[in-house]
This record gives structure tokens, C-alpha cells and sequence, in this order.
């Protein structure tokens, strides 16, 4: 016979008050997304690779151009690896393909859009600024 601790029963109740405890002490601990800096201007500190992360949201395009300028490879990377996010969720929906442009080519009008921007342009989502620079200077079959 098992002992009482160990039932199916038993270890659903306790994995749920661990779960309460869990969310009770994420929800006052938490924070809007407008007080959330992005931590790819600012990565963790525990490692440098944490900052590209789902939690990693609301980067804007001000904090996008500074990494992808930086002359910190770290964080150059971690923009590059942002830009390659948005180049392929929008790859032939926005903007055309690779068969159509090369590399060099997106990266030259990504580059050219950005330093084109206002500073309040800068402000923006740095996904959708990207999005709206490709679809504009990159279309495939479409009229710019």
C-alpha cells in the first residue's frame, strides 16, 4: 500500500499550492511592459545569451539601431539575431525573399531606412519599423 504522501491525489494538491505560491509571487513581483527595459540594450548580467529571450519584448528602434551600430560584438550579435526573427516572420508577406535579395542588399536598406528615421520614429516597435523598411524597398511584384 502506498503511504499518503505519495497518492496521485496528493501530489496533484501539493503541485498545485506550489503553482499558487509560484503565480502569487510572479504576480507581485510584476511589472508593465512600459517599465520593463529591454534587455537587449541591457543584457543579464548571468549570461549574455539570456537576453535574447521571449521575455525580451518591446524593443524600440532607437535600442535596435544602437546594438546593430555597436561596436560591442555581443550586442551587435544580439540585434542581428533580433533582425533574423523579424526577417523570417515576414519573409514573403511583407517583404520578398532571399532568392530575390541577398543579404547584403536587406541589410543595406535596413541600414539606410534606420538612418533616414526622426527621433520619434525611433520610439516605435523596432519589428514593425523593420517591417515597414522592407515592404517598402524590398517588394516582390508589388509597387514600392
Amino acid at each position: 500500500m502506498l503511504d499518503k504522501k505519495h497518492t496521485p491525489r496528493h501530489r496533484v494538491l501539493a503541485l498545485g499550492r506550489a503553482l499558487a505560491l509560484g503565480l502569487a509571487a510572479v504576480a507581485s513581483s510584476a511589472v508593465t511592459a512600459d517599465e520593463r527595459p529591454s534587455r537587449l540594450a541591457n543584457p543579464s548580467p548571468h549570461s549574455p545569451m539570456q537576453s535574447v529571450m521571449i521575455e525580451n519584448v518591446n524593443i524600440s528602434t532607437a535600442e535596435f539601431w544602437d546594438a546593430y551600430t555597436s561596436t560591442v560584438v555581443e550586442e551587435r550579435r544580439r540585434a542581428e539575431l533580433f533582425l533574423i526573427g523579424v526577417l523570417d516572420a515576414t519573409e514573403g508577406v511583407s517583404w520578398c525573399d532571399y532568392r530575390n535579395f541577398k543579404t547584403d542588399t536587406i541589410n543595406e536598406e535596413i541600414y539606410e531606412g534606420l538612418k533616414k528615421l526622426t527621433r520619434e520614429q525611433m520610439k516605435g516597435r523596432a519589428a514593425r519599423t523593420i517591417n515597414q523598411i522592407l515592404a517598402k524597398g524590398l517588394p516582390c511584384g508589388r509597387k514600392k
